[in-house]
């Protein structure tokens, strides 16, 4: 593909967002073919949301690789004005989907750059400042999003929505996070249950896939950049004034209100 081609499919999913209307797929002249087209219709995008604060790991479960007809994860970016402190109240009418997603976060320490990969889950650990309790909102500019191909999800920042983070805890690496229970409770009740396990097997390995991801691109991780890391139970589709508790036990918890 070429950059005008490029430009343009990041010109429809700006559309799209500013005007309200999914797109049924992009057209076949700016339709992404490889991953280098992807992520470069994506960078376009992302220059149009917002400075990036971090970066979200999506596709991590067998589950969600199935749905989305991938067999490996894809990255986009965390955007500051669509990154929230928790408890967080958003409008459900500014997102085609409102998907719920709780995920395992982490803030970074210091860099991991491009130079010093491959990393594995014991290198990243010693590179992460705090963990986050968070929920991640995913969000589609099209319709029918889950028949558009990894390639086109890819392209609009990785389904991306917004991003609600709890408190940062520190002392989190004497928790197994591969068995450690979450849960989302939805109006009072409980309404989706998981673990860590269910993202790449830990959250770490998520954050090392990111890792070398981003290095096969000659970019790396950079103190600082919050990483969620994908979905650790089954996602849930929200509803006006809908209230949800990510309960994290020990780690914490995190609050998402959306309005009318």
């Amino acid at each position: 593909m070429s950059p005008e081609a490029h430009g343009r499919a990041a010109a429809l999913l700006a559309a799209a967002r500013a005007r309200r209307r999914p797109l049924p797929g992009l057209p076949p002249d700016c339709r992404p073919e490889t991953l280098a087209d992807a992520y470069a219709i994506q960078n376009l995008v992302v220059k149009g949301l917002g400075a990036p604060v971090g970066w979200k790991v999506g596709a991590t479960s067998q589950g969600a690789q199935k749905l989305l007809a991938t067999d490996e994860p894809f990255r986009g970016r965390l955007i500051e004005g669509h990154c929230h402190r928790s408890p967080a109240t958003l409008s459900r009418a500014d997102f085609f989907l409102g998907i719920v997603e709780i995920e395992h976060a982490f803030r970074m320490a210091r860099d991991l750059p491009p130079l010093g990969a491959p990393y594995d889950a014991a290198a990243v650990v010693t590179a992460v400042e705090a963990h986050l309790p968070a929920f991640e909102i995913i969000d589609s500019r099209y319709t029918e999003w889950t028949t558009r191909g990894a390639l086109q999800l890819i392209a609009d920042n990785g389904v991306g929505g917004s991003f609600v983070m709890g408190e940062p805890w520190r002392g989190w690496r004497h928790v197994d996070l591969a068995r450690h229970p979450v849960a989302i409770v939805r109006n009072g009740s409980q309404v989706s249950v998981g673990s860590g396990e269910r993202v790449l097997g830990h959250p770490l390995k998520s954050l090392a896939w990111l890792a070398n991801d981003l290095a096969s691109s000659g970019l790396g991780l950079r103190a600082g950049d919050i990483v969620t890391t994908g979905s650790c139970a089954d996602i849930i589709a929200a509803e006006a004034e809908d209230l949800f508790v990510g309960d994290f036990g020990t780690l914490g918890r995190v609050e998402l209100r959306f309005d009318a």
